[in-house]
């Protein structure tokens, strides 16, 4: 049998790949403390907001369509599309 002349490379700098995460430096603890882009933070006291039936009823039923949209899509009229951007904004003003 001949020797085979194939010699395996090291590898270098696989270490840094598999060092421990607990004792990381500053660096790492300042960018997990520092926020992020994304929604804002909730509030821990909540919101009370009141609604009417009507809205009530408006805001199960856009969930409804939401959560099991229908084989044909439903185009609500323009009354419709107003009454539930008003709820929209009541609730983006209630924030």
């Amino acid at each position: 049998m001949m020797a085979s002349s194939f010699r395996r490379a090291h590898l270098r700098g696989s270490e840094e790949l598999f060092r421990p995460t607990q004792g990381a430096g500053p660096g790492v603890a300042a960018a997990a403390a520092s926020p992020t882009e994304g929604p804002p933070p909730a509030r821990a006291e909540g919101l009370l907001l009141r609604l009417t039936e009507e809205e009530i009823a408006q805001l199960a039923d856009a969930l409804h369509r939401l959560k099991f949209p229908p084989s044909t899509p439903h185009r609500p009229s323009i009354a419709e599309r107003e009454q539930l951007e008003e709820l929209r904004q009541k609730l983006l003003a209630a924030l």
